[in-house]
């Protein structure tokens, strides 16, 4: 996830974002961001289970 769609505005303006939380994962599920489906997050925060998703394209990039 990032702060921005770095084809609109240029990867220099453009920076990951390293942490967030249930609610907002949930949002940008429900509009149609592919980090995680509503169905599979649900459980995880009803458990307590943190989650982390890592960049596909950047495997190597820290976590904050």
């Amino acid at each position: 996830m990032c702060t921005a769609d770095p084809e609109l505005v240029g990867i220099s303006h453009c920076v990951p974002v390293g942490n967030t939380n249930y609610d907002v994962a949930d949002q940008l599920a429900d509009v149609g961001m592919e980090a995680i489906h509503p169905k599979a997050s649900k459980p995880l925060e009803m458990n307590g289970i943190n989650l982390r998703i890592k960049n596909t394209f950047d495997p190597q990039h820290p976590v904050p």
